[in-house]
């Protein structure tokens, strides 16, 4: 009963593990004004849509507030070609809405799935206490794995394929086709082509990685370790 509670929570941790780094470096990635500045310079946004970058980022800064709930509106006004306008029309608006509630419920999980690894990590050193070290790594570095393997099956899919993939997640974060945005008249897209997304899906997945790589090196280093040191202690003992 003791093996197969600590495989469930194992399995549990190397799910959880994977969905934290995953939701974490997302959050810290769409709250980077660098990623937006960058994206802005990068697809020439301020000379394809006739406003300065200083009123692009001025709004892109709106959003990040926006979508934290620190602004009960995404609404700005911008200078476009000498003339004062609001930047977003009602179907970007209530798109935009849509975006926020998924942002938030994208924080409630990485929030849920950080108090499950914490208590993962304190129940099983009050448990099993310094035994729980094996344990640990054994559990680090599967959830490394994991997020290795399934980042780069959604990598490969994504960079065969982006529009595909831009596509299914669309489909399946939104109940609504608000999404569907025209770049001749919607700022919000011209702001933001696929091309931004494209870039950003790859900044996110080699952070989590990266990340996840030097979880599961550690974590192996140490059993290797720690198999080697117990060795000796094996024999002397006649074990």
């Amino acid at each position: 009963m003791k093996r197969v509670l600590l495989l469930v929570g194992l399995g549990l941790f190397a799910v959880g593990l994977f969905i934290l780094l995953l939701t974490s470096n997302l959050r810290g990635l769409l709250n980077e004004m660098r990623l937006y500045q960058w994206g802005f310079e990068r697809y020439g946004i301020s000379q394809a849509i006739g406003i300065p970058e200083q009123d692009l980022l001025r709004a892109a800064r709106k959003l990040v507030d926006y979508f934290n709930l620190k602004s009960d509106s995404p609404q700005v006004q911008v200078s476009r070609n000498g003339e004062e306008i609001k930047l977003f029309n009602e179907r970007e608006l209530a798109h935009l809405r849509d975006v926020r509630n998924l942002m938030q419920r994208c924080y409630q999980v990485q929030w849920a799935s950080l108090a499950y690894v914490l208590t993962y990590l304190v129940a099983g050193f009050i448990w099993l206490r310094r035994a729980f070290l094996s344990q640990m790594a054994k559990a680090f570095l599967f959830g490394g794995l994991l997020t290795i393997l399934a980042l780069a099956a959604v990598g490969i899919w994504a960079a065969v394929d982006f529009e595909s993939f831009f596509l299914a997640f669309h489909l399946t974060s939104f109940r609504n086709q608000l999404w569907l945005l025209d770049p001749t008249r919607d700022y919000l897209i011209a702001m933001f082509p696929e091309g931004f997304f494209f870039h950003t899906a790859l900044f996110l997945s080699g952070a989590v990685i990266v990340e996840a790589i030097i979880l599961a090196s550690a974590s192996a280093v140490y059993l290797w370790r720690a198999r080697g040191s117990s060795a000796p202690t094996a024999l002397a003992t006649g074990g």
